[in-house]
């Protein structure tokens, strides 16, 4: 048996990740790695290792030498939006993500159910933000409600009740880092 030439293989992937604010600007922030699937025990099946990395002021980090897999990247940085996202690795590419992690906004309020014309609060209710993500929040017995897992943008806000009738939706801008006591009532016409 005669082999010729320069044999190369490449076995692994790299994974390059970029972590930015909204405004683009870089951002250091924790990365949780899971990989799917690691390593199999025999008796035990599929064992799943996942490590914490971060990445640096200038907001990268390079893994190297990742063999063929999927990858669950979680990102997380102080008062921002956590970011999920799946990267499939492939031996000898090199795979660049780049994950834009919004400011949280604090948002509370109140639902006015007498201006829907119904009597009493209910708690339970569910208030429905869509827009830059779909987000909910549940009431109190007041008709109370808060979250800090919207970002800013232009959404729609809903209320749905614990009968699964659902008021009509309403537009909302939500800028800033805290939005307190936004009252959502019935517009002109609509109450029930």
């Amino acid at each position: 048996l005669r082999i010729e030439g320069n044999l190369k293989a490449t076995y692994t992937g790299t994974v390059e990740i970029e972590t930015v604010d909204s405004a683009g600007q870089p951002i250091s922030a924790s990365l949780t790695v899971s990989q799917f699937p690691s390593f199999v025990l025999p008796g035990f099946g599929a064992v799943n290792a996942t490590t914490v990395r971060s990445t640096d002021s200038a907001g990268l980090d390079v893994m190297k030498h990742v063999p063929p897999c999927t990858l669950r990247i979680i990102a997380t940085s102080h008062r921002a939006k956590t970011v999920v996202i799946p990267i499939r690795v492939v031996a000898g590419e090199t795979r660049r993500e780049r994950l834009v992690l919004h400011q949280k906004v604090l948002i509370s309020g109140n639902v006015d159910f007498a201006s829907f014309g119904i009597a009493t609060a209910r708690r339970g209710a569910t208030v429905f933000f869509d827009g830059p993500l779909e987000e909910r929040a549940i009431t109190d017995r007041h008709g109370n409600f808060a979250t800090d897992d919207v970002i800013a943008g232009r959404y729609e806000v809903s209320v749905l009740l614990p009968d699964l009738r659902r008021l009509p939706a309403q537009p909302l801008e939500i800028a800033g880092e805290v939005m307190d006591a936004i009252r959502i009532v019935a517009a002109p016409g609509t109450s029930r």
